[in-house]
């Protein structure tokens, strides 16, 4: 997928489904932030899915973004407090958080960028073009509307306990 918001739906949704046991924040950033290099490729002509777009780069990436959250785990309280999204703060939350939003990333972007070597060193990529990148969208799409839908079903729900 380009650089859209659209890796947000499934980590989003997946992270509203065990918000007990994967940190938010940890799956949401991880699974966007690794297009960050992208972007600046897409604009300085270079090599447009790196390092970054292997297993191995986005796991050393989601580890070292984990630790990031894990040291500024209160000032993400407070937000996601405000979200009235609960959250587990555990160093094991946010890292399973990470790995799971930068390994959904590679994953999803595996289908449709034949530039991506997910297994690298292994250089080829075994699962470009086997579903369309409509499907690929509309897996991304569907995650988004249904964890929007959950999002404000919890919340309406906990807003009527108080």
């Amino acid at each position: 997928m380009p650089l859209t918001p659209f890796h947000l739906g499934p980590t989003f949704a997946i992270g509203l489904i065990f918000h007990r046991r994967i940190n938010m924040a940890a799956i949401l950033l991880s699974s966007t932030i690794i297009d960050v290099r992208t972007a600046y490729c897409f604009f300085n002509n270079c090599h447009l899915h790196g390092p970054l777009h292997t297993y191995i780069g986005a796991m050393i990436f989601a580890v070292t973004l984990s630790l990031i959250i894990y040291v500024f785990k209160n000032q993400f309280k407070k937000l996601f407090d405000i979200l009235k999204i609960n959250q587990n703060y555990s160093l094991k939350s946010i890292i399973i958080g990470g790995i799971i939003g930068a390994g959904s990333h590679v994953f999803f972007d595996s289908f449709m960028h034949n530039d991506i070597t997910p297994f690298w060193p292994i250089l080829e990529n075994p699962f470009l073009g086997l579903i369309s990148n409509q499907i690929n969208y509309g897996v991304a799409i569907a995650g988004f509307l249904f964890g929007g839908v959950l999002y404000f079903y919890k919340f309406y729900k906990l807003k009527k306990s108080y």
